[in-house]
């Protein structure tokens, strides 16, 4: 990850006195840097407490590809046992997409959005909010596992609907299940 190269640098600052913050070898530091091993997210909200900076700004890039400016947001995969968010990798979004607020992406990991034109594998980008309005495509934790449904509500409890036509819509209280955020647009990846 070239960006965190130059933060180092720009901020006069050793790689060894980064390995030494984080509590890695220097080595390891410098295939995170090279791209040659994955910045986890222990790694990364340590980083932006040392530099100063939120999440959103250390993982800002230049989208080598398209010229544009980008910003990269960790992958949600799930959840450990006691409810922690778990994530795997980066990808990059244009940096208008998540102008306000806290964004991350979730890899769709069913069929059950498809008549919401969200197919199974398409990743999702989520605006982080614990609460959603009615109608809104909504990633919650659901028994344990991040999952994708269109929420309603009829003022006392939560209605999360799956378009699956063989699905049955799920009544729960408010505040369960966990709502992780709102889903504000689908990319198709080729």
């Amino acid at each position: 990850m070239e960006r965190l190269r130059k933060i180092r640098r720009d901020k006069g600052l050793s790689g060894q006195e980064i390995a030494d913050h984080l509590g890695v070898s220097v080595q390891h530091y410098y295939s995170v840097e090279k791209g040659q091993k994955r910045l986890t997210e222990m790694m990364a909200e340590k980083l932006a407490e040392f530099y100063g900076m939120t999440l959103q700004e250390l993982n800002e890039d230049e989208d080598v590809s398209s010229g544009q400016a980008g910003i990269k947001l960790p992958i949600l995969i799930g959840f450990d046992p006691e409810g922690k968010e778990l994530f795997e990798g980066y990808d990059t979004a244009p940096t208008e997409w998540a102008e306000s607020g806290e964004h991350i992406y979730f890899r769709m990991n069913d069929d059950s959005m498809e008549l919401a034109r969200i197919n199974k594998n398409d990743m999702l980008l989520v605006r982080r909010q614990p609460t959603a309005s009615m109608g809104d495509i909504v990633l919650a934790e659901i028994d344990g596992k991040p999952s994708v449904r269109r929420l309603y509500t009829n003022g006392e409890q939560y209605i999360l609907v799956s378009l699956d036509p063989a699905s049955v819509p799920v009544t729960y209280p408010p505040g369960d299940p966990r709502i992780i955020g709102r889903v504000v647009k689908s990319v198709i990846r080729f």
